[in-house]
Order: structure tokens, then C-alpha cells, then sequence
């Protein structure tokens, strides 16, 4: 069989293929718009007299199926924008700028425990006790055995004053964490 004799055998004819392009569409809705018209008019006709026909036909349903899905995602997407507010640049949680800590007096006469409010950035150990005006108020801790709240003297014995029990194994020192070498951590210098 010589070369070419396949294609040409099978190659629709020209008229064909003229009309399967998409530039002749224009074209030939112009040639059946009459009958075009003419079955929208039989179809709204059939419509009136049996209104069920028209949840029947596949057209209508796909459309009202991707209305309804439109809706569905305006809806979320509204919801979402409404319940999370977008992040913009430079905002954000801020840095506490104080720190709400435990102390107490380790003073044997006074022991007043409360609570104080001092900047991030406080160093100014000892405080004055409000009750007895000593200044030995440390941070405090709480004693795992008697559960009550005592100062923690730095370079003391790491007991509780109050009923000799052995600090908890596993609680941090009393020294302070060093300052974070990141600056994205500088809202939290305690560690």
C-alpha cells in the first residue's frame, strides 16, 4: 500500500469538517434559530401545563446545583473572613509588659506570701515586704509535702523552711534563664 493511501481513505470530507469547528457555531444557530425558537416556545408550553417537567429536565438541575454551590462557598468564605481576621504584616500578640509573679517573704518572724506585678525585664531582688518591710521577698515556690508557698533565697538550702521537705527533684534553680539570643523571644526572657 503506498504511503498517504490510509489517510486519504480516511479523512472526513471537507464539508465535515467545517462544520465541527467552533467558528461555525455562530453560523449554524443562525440557520436553526427558527427551530430553535420554536421548541423553547413547545417546551414553555409543556412547562405551564406540567410544571414538574422542568425540575425533571437535566439542565435546570445542574444549574440550580452550581447556584446552590456558589452560595455555599460565598457563604464560607464570608463566615471564614468574619470569624478570623486576616493577620496583617506587623501585627500581631504583643509582648506582656508585666510579669505576674509568686513571692514571699523568706523573713522566719513574717513568711507573707502574694502575688506582684513587675516589669519583663525586673532584676531587683530582693523586694520590700509590704507586712514586715524587710527586703526578703524572693520568688516563691511551692512545697510539694505541705503545700504552702515559701521564698527561695538564693544560695540557701533548696528545702522547704517551713516543714524541711527536699525540693521537688526536677523544678528549675533559682537563677533566672539567660536573655533569649533571638529576638522573636524576647517577649518571654524567663524562658
Amino acid at each position: 500500500m503506498p504511503r498517504g493511501t490510509y489517510a486519504a481513505r480516511h479523512k472526513p470530507p471537507m464539508s465535515r469538517l467545517r462544520h465541527n469547528l467552533l467558528s461555525d457555531l455562530p453560523h449554524r444557530l443562525r440557520e436553526h434559530r427558527e427551530q430553535l425558537l420554536a421548541d423553547l416556545r413547545r417546551w414553555g408550553a409543556e412547562v405551564r401545563e406540567d410544571p414538574t417537567l422542568l425540575w425533571r429536565t437535566a439542565a435546570v438541575r445542574v444549574g440550580l446545583w452550581v447556584v446552590l454551590g456558589v452560595v455555599v462557598l460565598l457563604t464560607a468564605r464570608a463566615l471564614t473572613r468574619s470569624l478570623v481576621s486576616l493577620a496583617r504584616e506587623g501585627q500581631g500578640e504583643q509582648a506582656a509588659p508585666v510579669a505576674i509573679l509568686r513571692v514571699a517573704c523568706a523573713s522566719t518572724s513574717c513568711r507573707h506570701t502574694y502575688t506582684s506585678h513587675q516589669p519583663m525585664d525586673f532584676a531587683a531582688w530582693p523586694m520590700v515586704c509590704p507586712r514586715c518591710g524587710q527586703a526578703t521577698v524572693y520568688r516563691a515556690k511551692l512545697c510539694p509535702k505541705c503545700h504552702r508557698w515559701y521564698g527561695t533565697v538564693p544560695g540557701a538550702p533548696k528545702v522547704c523552711p517551713l516543714c524541711s521537705a527536699p525540693e521537688a527533684p526536677g523544678q528549675p534553680d533559682e537563677q533566672p534563664a539567660p536573655a533569649p539570643e533571638n529576638p522573636d523571644d524576647a517577649e518571654d526572657p524567663w524562658g
